[in-house]
């Protein structure tokens, strides 16, 4: 019965000429030295109406006294991590085994582990002719009981394997390459918005037309608005838009009010765009990204999946047109992938995430805004595993009691993640040289100006002369 998978079986046998019964059972759990011993075992006796043992018929598969229980696995992220001591011993480390390690406790087995070091393809690969690879074929052939690193719940497994309850929920978003760096002039633009840009000329075209209109219409109220003994009131708003010392300021009360508020104008914008601009100067300025899906597919994006994948995206036909499979006996790494081009996304978990963090310092690629889903993290056992349902109620008390988003945030956020933080730094040529082409730019303009002096005051003296 136990090859059938038919696990609780309680035989009665009856004898009528000594009027007993006999109660027995397979309990091939019963100590260690008798572990898969599944021959009937008796269990309790009843003669004249009254029990030789007064024993209750316990859950068997809650107590396995010592009695091995074999899993595969492999290095996952931050889920499974093998590491060598100084001493040669092989230690395990990681949220998943900390929770199996926990159900090797709750349920009183011994943990065996089956780890898979060196092989192209560790995860395994599940095919529709039910044969399978990897951990996960261990567990279809049933020489391991239990298929742990970081899987994901999907119905192309459901006909060959069992699972566990989901324990953990990850979000699979769309990840591209970076789009280009902003130029050194676009970024000295960057910390005032269009609106506030064209503010700022509307004001000063507005200030530069009073005077010109002042100067030439309008004398009379020059002593009123600027006063008589400035006689460059162009130069003197550059030098208030600057933050530069007035060498001569007017005699009446409202033009001084005007001067003020000017002044007072340009502190204030002048003083956010020098704080703002140190902060695009020292950052990885670039153009908008893309945020959701259907821009990507509207751009003409290729997505980039595994073959064992695709029952992810069956139910969007218009990423079927846009797809690009990848075989999944021959698995790349994140940045071969997304060199093919600038308009290629790849489908990625949180975990692909966390993994690429521990072996970098920084993450030069974009992961758009939208989820495209969330995916359910399971254990797989063989198929009906005798032990599915006491380890799905221990898997309960666990998730109840916190202790998985415990022991993410002690793998996930310390020595496994390494997260880039934005230090203060010295301002090269590469920050700086938008500044410069305005010095040279400005130059230009004097120059310009310059010769254009000099030619007005030749046409002069011939005027004077003819």
């Amino acid at each position: 019965m136990w090859i059938r998978k038919i696990f609780n079986i309680y035989a009665i046998l009856c004898n009528d000429t000594e009027d007993k019964l006999d109660f027995y059972t397979i309990e091939p759990f019963q100590n260690l030295q008798n572990c898969g011993d599944t021959s009937p075992k008796l269990l309790n006796k009843l003669f004249n109406d009254s029990l030789i043992k007064n024993l209750e018929i316990k859950k068997k598969f809650y107590n396995l006294n010592q009695c091995p229980i074999k899993v595969s696995t492999f290095n996952q992220n931050v889920a499974v991590i093998r590491e060598i001591q100084s001493n040669g011993n092989v230690i395990y480390k990681g949220h998943e085994i900390n929770m199996i390690k926990t159900l090797s406790n709750a349920l009183n087995f011994t943990l065996e582990i089956n780890f898979y070091h060196g092989v192209t393809d560790p995860f395994g690969t599940v095919y529709i002719n039910g044969t399978a690879t990897g951990a996960l074929g261990d567990v279809q052939a049933e020489k391991t009981d239990i298929a742990l690193g970081d899987y994901f719940l999907k119905a192309s497994r459901w006909n060959f394997l069992d699972t566990s309850n989901s324990y953990l929920n990850y979000p699979v978003f769309c990840m591209i390459p970076k789009s280009d760096k902003l130029t050194a002039m676009e970024k000295m633009l960057q910390p005032f918005s269009k609106t506030v840009w064209i503010f700022l000329m509307v004001t000063l075209l507005i200030g530069l037309l009073s005077v010109f209109l002042i100067n030439v219409k309008i004398q009379k109220l020059k002593p009123i608005v600027y006063g008589n003994k400035v006689n460059d009131p162009l130069m003197n708003m550059l030098i208030v838009v600057f933050g530069l010392q007035q060498k001569k300021l007017p005699k009446t009360h409202f033009a001084r009010f005007i001067l003020i508020n000017f002044i007072i104008l340009c502190l204030v914008l002048r003083s956010v765009y020098q704080g703002s601009l140190y902060k695009f100067l020292q950052s990885d300025g670039r153009h908008k990204d893309i945020q959701t899906i259907q821009e990507l597919i509207d751009n003409k994006f290729t997505f980039l999946t595994y073959e064992t994948n695709l029952d992810l995206i069956k139910g969007t036909p218009k990423l079927l047109e846009t797809i690009h499979v990848l075989k999944s006996t021959k698995k790349q790494n994140i940045d071969e992938l997304m060199a093919i081009s600038k308009r290629v996304t790849m489908f990625v978990s949180e975990v692909n995430f966390i993994d690429y963090s521990r072996t970098h310092r920084t993450f030069p690629y974009t992961i758009i805004n939208e989820n495209f889903l969330t995916m359910n993290v399971v254990m797989y056992y063989r198929k009906d595993f005798y032990l599915k349902e006491a380890i799905d109620s221990k898997i309960q008390h666990i998730l109840s009691g916190g202790l998985m988003n415990f022991w993410l945030r002690e793998f996930d956020f310390t020595d496994y993640w390494k997260i880039e933080t934005l230090d203060p730094m010295m301002l090269t040529m590469d920050h700086l040289e938008g500044a410069f082409y305005l010095l040279i730019f400005g130059n230009l303009i004097a120059f310009f100006v310059f010769i254009t002096e000099i030619f007005l005051h030749l046409w002069e003296r011939i005027y004077y002369i003819i």
